[in-house]
């Protein structure tokens, strides 16, 4: 654990990953998607339960993304109960 909260990277990651994914389906014709998740009731388990909680839920809800995605996808963090990712 490198100080990570969750086992995906942030919106700056994204960002880039983004970019070069468009430029390479661009320059192959090949077909990538975008998937954009805002999480319900998120800062309803924050208020309730408490932040540990709630970043005990972002980490059970990042680890669900990576493990049901190829690896050559890409999953994201982009904000507080937003998640991105990118099907290459």
């Amino acid at each position: 654990d490198e100080g990570f909260l969750v086992p995906v990277a942030n919106r700056r990651a994204f960002v880039r990953e983004l970019t070069r994914i468009v430029a390479y389906s661009e320059r192959y014709n090949s077909v990538s998607s975008i998937l954009y998740f805002d999480i319900d009731g998120f800062k309803e388990i924050n208020d309730q339960y408490g932040h540990v909680a709630g970043d005990a839920a972002l980490q059970h809800i990042s680890e669900i993304f990576v493990l049901n995605v190829r690896e050559s996808d890409v999953v994201d963090r982009l904000g507080d109960d937003e998640f991105g990712v990118i099907l290459a």
